[in-house]
């Protein structure tokens, strides 16, 4: 019989010690709870330890647990509990032969503030997506993922939520400020009963509903071209949902299917996904070869940003629409959406020119207020599956939105007059609660002219303040918050692990990475002109110029002026006191600090990108590890592919990185020390 050796494994679920034994399938048969506790590693390290280690501090407290664990007695494995098992060589061969029982360790992502779904989803132990199974002093390192994707659109023309996932020859996505995402189809022919509006035949497919023969015919007998379903009924702005290869954690979200070849999906199932991306179309568009009858559609279109980048946001003041002298008359309906949207009525007026200056949160909330009404995806039920707003018991993340405070004498009327409609009834703000003291004081906010993308970014001005949209499980989040590339911020990233995702090597494809060409060299800080008056004095005597010098000698002359939109919180007029120009002076004082820290680091960072096995857990604006650098990067950008073909499938995820620093140097070390 083969000599025993021992292999590390991690088990995916909880499960009772006494099962895991017993199990048909197990790797340690015919041994008793106490042998198999006794097992140590390389280390020395006995599984009772390492199962013990996993437990919660709180049972770990408990006498009883305590006992349990040193008379090698636990009964239950905790998820992504990695163990020591003996195998025998054949037992080995066997395992990365079928490629069973691997596994991926998972990290939480995101320091400071992020949304609550993402750390939910980081956080949970069944935030799995493989598993491997490794030998210490071995090169055998076995991966397995079900590669696979779902696509739904929802077809306004036909008023149908559709799964495209079988006819897909390709899916990408790309996340940056904008999102985008681009679907490679075969053609379909669909035959819809135009009165009752059923689909009544798709094509032929088997039994089960997976797999699907599609004959379908490039020209019809006449020799024209057949237009394939897509091409008929889809159209600009239908909303598209995409997700990845699935998760452990989503085992029990399948969608509900029905119809013709159970191509249909239920409205109902889209609050219980999680999601890569929700969009909206651009274009559709076939590519026909009609001498080889190839034929392919493509669908692309862009992520629910696309909502603040083409709707523009005209405001103006109901009282100019009255009809008078240098005033005009209205000749449309006052009480649809579209007027609604741009004029400001029902409190919005007093909202504009009142007298104090906002939070960025209670700004950003006035404008969804105000051009929410125009819904998108068209008037029907696609959402309405959702949680009402004011549901305190169910899942906060399935809550459809509401509307927002803004701190007017007339509130609930206005608020009663708030409209959520379509793709809006999914997206929420969230605003890091770093930024609550920070107020927009820039005259030109009651200017409501441009896109609601420009209005945000007036909001939210750089480097103080970073703004972008993104797909949370069933939701679409815009978010506001000040990333942590200050010396406390990078230090809360770095106090935990469970802050960065770490990218193992052997999922590491491609390296493309060089040295960050933007440098500062001097600063020099102004407050608004607006909060201050015309006290020049004031201005050149407590903001002066930071220069770097060594920075000059090495990098050269580079300099980095700002006009600061934001007061500080107990700042007021600084015209009434040494105190308040003191308070003010300390608030601005800090954002120089912040900006220096922030901005002094960078020419000795490294930028560019990385291709890896594709990993659906990493979002813009996480941190990771890069095992084969020892370097950590933010992720300002995220791309996810997969492509089908005959022999193969090719599933890839590309990151935009930024800031990439060695580890010791953003934790300190001894200069004289080696990388």
């Amino acid at each position: 019989m083969s000599e025993n050796r021992y292999i590390k494994y991690t088990v995916t679920k909880d499960i009772l010690i006494s099962d895991f034994l017993s199990d048909e399938n197990s790797l340690v048969a015919n041994m008793t709870r106490e042998q198999f506790l006794r097992i140590k590693d390389a280390n020395g390290n006995t599984n009772a330890k390492l199962i013990y280690d996993k437990y919660s501090k709180k049972d770990r407290e408990n006498q009883l647990v305590k006992d349990q664990y040193s008379q090698f007695d636990l009964y239950t494995i905790l998820a992504n509990t990695t163990i020591t098992i003996p195998i025998s060589e054949y037992q080995e061969e066997l395992l990365v032969i079928g490629g069973e029982n691997l596994f991926l360790d998972q990290n939480q992502s995101l320091p400071a503030f992020f949304v609550d779904k993402q750390k939910q989803l980081q956080s949970d132990h069944k935030y799995v997506k493989l598993e491997v199974l490794t030998q210490p002093g071995s090169n055998v390192d076995v991966q397995t993922i079900e590669q696979n994707c779902q696509v739904w659109i929802y077809i306004k023309s036909i008023d149908k939520l559709i799964d495209l996932s079988p006819f897909i020859n390709s899916l990408s996505i790309s996340k940056s400020d904008i999102g985008v995402f681009s679907i490679n189809l075969n053609p379909i022919e669909v035959q819809i009963d135009r009165d009752s509006n059923n689909i009544t035949s798709v094509f032929v497919s088997s039994d089960n509903g997976r797999e699907y023969l599609n004959d379908y015919e490039v020209k019809n007998l006449d020799g024209t071209v057949r237009l394939s379903f897509f091409e008929k009924y889809c159209q600009q702005n239908d909303a598209v949902f995409i997700r990845f290869e699935k998760l452990q954690l989503e085992e029990d979200n399948a969608g509900i299917k029905f119809g013709s070849h159970n191509i249909e999906v239920s409205k109902q199932s889209i609050p219980d996904q999680i999601f890569d991306m929700i969009g909206l179309v651009d274009s559709i568009n076939s590519i026909v070869n009609l001498e080889s009858t190839d034929y392919s559609v493509n669908i692309e279109g862009r992520d629910l940003m696309k909502m603040l980048v083409e709707d523009g946001a005209y405001l103006m003041d109901l009282t100019y629409a009255r009809g008078a002298e240098n005033m005009f008359y209205y000749l449309g309906d006052s009480n649809s959406k579209y007027f609604k949207r741009n004029f400001a009525s029902n409190g919005a007026f007093e909202y504009l020119f009142k007298e104090y200056f906002d939070p960025i949160q209670t700004y950003m909330g006035f404008i969804v207020n105000q051009l929410s009404n125009v819904g998108w995806t068209g008037d029907n039920d696609l959402f309405d599956y959702y949680l009402p707003a004011d549901d305190k018991t169910g899942d906060p993340d399935k809550r459809i939105a509401s509307a927002y405070r803004i701190g007017i004498s007339n509130e609930k009327p206005y608020l009663e007059n708030v409209e959520v409609n379509g793709a809006w009834k999914i997206c929420k703000l969230k605003v890091d609660p770093n930024l609550n003291d920070r107020r927009i004081i820039d005259s030109s906010f009651i200017d409501q002219d441009g896109t609601l993308y420009e209005q945000f970014k007036k909001a939210c001005q750089e480097p103080f303040v970073d703004f972008w949209g993104d797909t949370y499980g069933s939701q679409f989040n815009f978010i506001a918050r000040q990333q942590p590339f200050d010396k406390k911020g990078m230090e809360e990233v770095m106090s935990t692990d469970e802050y960065v995702i770490d990218i193992e090597e052997r999922d590491t494809y491609q390296i493309n990475l060089g040295w960050e060409d933007e440098f500062y060299s001097w600063f020099q800080f102004f407050p608004n002109n607006q909060a201050f008056g015309n006290d020049q004095f004031f201005l050149a005597a407590n903001f002066p110029i930071i220069y770097l010098d060594k920075y000059v000698e090495n990098f050269g002359n580079h300099k980095k002026v700002i006009s600061d939109n934001y007061v500080f919180g107990r700042a007021v007029d600084p015209s009434k006191g040494k105190k308040n120009k003191e308070s003010i002076a300390e608030g601005l004082f800090n954002d120089l600090k912040y900006v220096i820290e922030s901005l002094s680091v960078l020419p000795f960072t490294r930028k560019g990108t990385i291709v890896i096995n594709g990993d659906r857990r990493i979002k813009r604006g996480s941190f990771v590890r890069l095992k084969a650098t020892g370097e950590i990067c933010y992720v300002d950008g995220v791309a996810n592919s997969v492509s089908f073909n005959r022999n193969t499938v090719n599933r890839i995820t590309t990151l935009s990185l930024k800031r990439c620093m060695f580890e010791k140097y953003i934790k300190g070390f001894d200069s004289t020390e080696a990388i």
